[in-house]
Formats: structure tokens, sequence, C-alpha cells
């Protein structure tokens, strides 16, 4: 009898321990949820901006580069930075706010304060944490969830999401992960290729769309191969040619600098 009993018992041990796993697995993102990123937000830090565009079909090339930049932007952040992240589609109007947190830190406050104070080592490492999953799962998901888009509308995205997203007041660094391939009703893809790039930038300024990156870096990768699936190799000239057009378009903007590459290279600050 007692053998029996003690069958039960580890039984329903066992079946307990299954339903607080169950039960741990929704609390975390309900925890994850139930956070306050607003009190990670400091007055002084930067606003980091992040253009995705997903009307490209990556393969893993690409994929590997926009990782390898997400890591260095993501390492580069201090605590009280905000990190906003936004796509490129088809529309400037269709453009998806991915990640808009702010990196967490603990603000001094005194020593009475701190020393009352809910703000802890352990709770800013999981903070952390958190954060930089769920930057890694969404930019992920959305690639992954990929597709194939009739227009590319990067002018207009860029410039309407920075008066949007931007403060004057704040240090700025804006990173775009882009082919820089424009085709939108706006400037179709023929234009954009073909038409001489003093022309085009006449259009933005004319059509009020010169983005507003007052003092901003700015810093674009991913560019360099074509918008086709085969992903082939820009021919040199046109390359140039897309290079010259966004460099003069950011620093039009008032970027205080412009570095346009393959992969992502970030200086610490």
């Amino acid at each position: 009898m007692r053998d029996w009993k003690g069958g039960v018992s580890s039984i329903c041990r066992s079946v307990l321990f299954v339903l607080l796993l169950i039960a741990t697995a929704f609390l975390a993102p309900a925890h994850a949820q139930g956070i306050n990123w607003e009190r990670y937000c400091a007055p002084e830090g930067r606003n980091i901006l992040l253009f995705l565009d997903v009307t490209t079909p990556y393969d893993a090339q690409d994929k590997t580069i926009l990782v390898d930049g997400l890591q260095r932007i993501v390492s580069d952040l201090k605590g009280g930075d905000r990190i906003i992240i936004r796509t490129i589609t088809d529309s400037a109007a269709h453009s998806e706010r991915l990640i808009d947190k702010c990196m967490p830190y603990c603000p001094p406050k005194g020593f009475w304060e701190d020393l009352l104070s809910d703000c802890t080592g352990g709770l800013i490492l999981n903070h952390k944490r958190i954060l930089i999953a769920e930057i890694r799962d969404r930019a992920r998901a959305r690639l992954d969830n990929f597709t194939e888009l009739e227009f590319s509308d990067i002018v207009t995205t860029i410039s309407l999401v920075s008066r949007e997203e931007l403060s004057s007041k704040k240090a700025t660094e804006v990173f775009v992960f882009s082919d820089l391939i424009e085709n939108s009703p706006f400037m179709p893809g023929g234009e954009f290729l073909m038409l001489p790039n003093a022309d085009l930038l006449k259009r933005v300024a004319d059509n009020q769309l010169l983005p507003q990156l007052q003092g901003a870096k700015a810093h674009v990768f991913g560019v360099g191969r074509s918008g086709t699936a085969d992903r082939a190799a820009l021919p040199i000239e046109r390359l140039n040619k897309i290079l010259a057009f966004w460099n003069s378009l950011l620093k039009d903007g008032g970027s205080a600098s412009v570095d346009i590459n393959q992969n992502l290279a970030v200086q610490s600050n």
C-alpha cells in the first residue's frame, strides 16, 4: 500500500512540475510585455533609428550581413538610448514600427534613492536580454515572412519617418539596411537608374521630401547587389550612380556624415 501511495505521490509531483513549466512559458512573455520601457529613456540618451528594407528577396548572404549589422548596432547601445526599427515597404504609409524601446540602465539618483530603488544589476541584465532577443526575433520574423512587392518606396519612407521619429535635441544615428534601389510611383526604377542625379535630387527637394537628419550620423549597409532574385552584383557604373545619389540626399537632409557599404562598420562612441 505504501508503494502504491508513493507512486501516486510521484505522479502528482511530475504533473505539478509539468504544469509549472507550462505556466512559466506563459508568464515569461507576459512579464516581458509588462516592462515599463519608458523608465529607461534618458534625456541625454541617443536616438538610434534603423530602417529595414523588406522589399528585396534576401538570400543567406544578405541575412548574414543584417545579423552582423544588428549585433554591431546593439553592442554599441548605451543605457538610456532609444532604438527604433521601421520597415521600408512599397509605400511610406505601410512602414511598420517593429521596435521602439530604450536600452535598460539604472539612472543615478543619489545615495538613499539608489539604496531603496528597485533598479538592480540583475534586473537590468534581464531586461537587456529581453530587448536584444526581441530585436533579433522581430527582424528575423519580418524577413522570413517576405512577400514580393511591386514597389520599393525608400526616399519617401526615410523622409517621413525621420520627421516622425527623430528629435533635433538628441544625438542621432540612422542606419539603413537596403540595396538603395528606389522604385516607387514618386520615382520609378527606370528613372532612378537612368536620369541624372541632379534631376532626381531636384525632384526630391521640390516635393519637400528631404529627410530631417539634423546632424545625424548615417550608416547604410546591404548595398551592392541587384534587387532581383539572383542578387547579382551591380555593374560598377550603376553602383556609383546609386551611391552618389544617396550620399547627396542624406547630406542634403542634414546628416553630419554618411557611409555606405555592403557590410556595416560601427565606430564606437
